[in-house]
């Protein structure tokens, strides 16, 4: 699956046949006239559950971004996008053995293209490459719902979640009266 976009936005949903490894990578365009004020998060999301079960966030300018998602069991997903003065593409690959095969966005069936490691481009010299593993940055003050730790400090208008627990410090401050409860509509 690849898509692209330079705003807030979800990707189209993708199947996964069978539990595999993921591959996520955003390659990233500053549109700010210092690349350094280039912000995306992104979240792993099962169709239908709204929880995400991976996410990341990049703030470090522009450039090409991996992330690894080890054992993701089948199903519908798709990627939430938030994005700031960047435009940017995501690719999605299913990792099995060997094997990438890129996966496609889902219309009334299941496609996916296989392509060997060689087939694949290399990153040019203009695009400086990390990878990171750790894709899993939820503060623990959220238990229910993946919301990154700060910095960014996030407010409620910056999430999709809403009525969910919190427990203490709150660093992101969502439970304003202090009854447990976040992002209260």
């Amino acid at each position: 699956m690849t898509e692209s976009g330079t705003e807030d936005k979800p990707t189209l949903p993708f199947i996964l046949d069978e539990k595999a490894d993921l591959k996520i990578t955003f390659k990233i365009e500053s549109e700010a006239s210092d690349p350094w004020f280039v912000f995306l998060a992104w979240h792993l999301i099962p169709v239908g559950k709204g929880v995400s079960i991976a996410s990341g966030s990049i703030d470090e300018g522009e450039g090409e971004f991996r992330y690894l998602i080890p054992q993701v069991p089948p199903g519908g997903y798709y990627i939430d996008v938030l994005a700031a003065n960047c435009k940017w593409v995501v690719i999605v690959e299913k990792i099995v053995g060997s094997t990438v095969s890129v996966a496609q966005t889902t219309k009334s069936e299941t496609a996916r293209k296989t392509v060997s490691p060689t087939e694949k481009g290399t990153t040019t010299a203009e695009s400086p490459t990390t990878t990171r593993t750790p894709t899993r940055a939820c503060d623990p003050s959220y238990p229910d719902v993946c919301i990154p730790p700060p910095p960014p400090d996030l407010d409620c208008s910056d999430i999709l979640y809403r009525n969910f627990r919190i427990l203490p410090p709150d660093p992101h401050n969502f439970d304003r009266d202090g009854d447990g409860i976040g992002c209260e509509t």
